[in-house]
């Protein structure tokens, strides 16, 4: 399974057009995950072109920016519910708010998945001992991967061996705005996930009007 991992776009101009480059290109990949920030508050709501990418999947969690709840009126086919888990060939997708807690864990199931992939828009949020130990139990020993954004600061960041609480992790930080040492706008990755574990590329979308990428470093 390939994944495009893309967060904090923040409304820019650029980030938003070279993402759907890079979105409409890699049709090859089955699932797109936006893990929050897609707009500020000089934009309120999201381009219906997000509407034609041809991921079969299609996750985005709400970041702090978000709001109001109309931010993603435009948008078809997509799943934005929170907390939430969707099952895709092997893989549990689990969708969590902002402001994630460990009573938004409770009664979820990711029964049938060999791995799960959480998606969160700011991963300390999840590292609450509290709330880490309602993952550990979700999880169990399945492999896991938690993709998120937020920090500008420290990313891109590919972690193939976190950890907390006793618990192993795989990491994708990413921001598609750019941010001071980071300053690429509409980048993502794109995770393959074979073998029971997910390998890491960092990539721009093309800009302009082509649709496409540049390969900018493999993990």
């Amino acid at each position: 399974m390939r994944i495009i991992h893309v967060s904090d776009t923040h409304g820019e101009n650029e980030a938003m057009m070279r993402v759907d480059n890079l979105a409409m290109y890699r049709a090859d990949c089955s699932v797109v995950a936006v893990t929050g920030d897609v707009i500020t508050g000089a934009k309120e709501t999201l381009t219906a072109k997000w509407n034609r990418w041809p991921q079969a999947h299609r996750f985005l969690v709400r970041g702090n920016h978000d709001r109001p709840a109309s931010v993603f009126g435009d948008l078809r086919g997509w799943t934005t519910d929170a907390p939430k888990v969707d099952l895709v060939e092997d893989l549990a997708f689990v969708n969590l708010p902002w402001g994630v807690k460990a009573s938004d864990l409770v009664g979820l199931s990711v029964a049938g998945a060999t791995a799960v992939v959480i998606m969160v828009h700011f991963i300390q949020q999840l590292m609450d001992a509290l709330t880490w130990e309602k993952v550990a139990e979700l999880v169990g020993e399945r492999p896991l991967l938690v993709l998120h954004g937020h920090d500008h600061k420290d990313a891109p960041k590919w972690e193939a061996n976190g950890e907390a609480g006793g618990k192993s992790f795989y990491r994708s930080h990413i921001c598609s705005c750019g941010h001071k040492t980071h300053k690429l706008r509409g980048t993502s990755h794109i995770i393959d996930w074979g073998d029971g574990k997910p390998s890491c590329t960092f990539v721009q979308g093309n800009e302009g009007i082509v649709p496409g990428f540049i390969t900018l470093l493999h993990y």
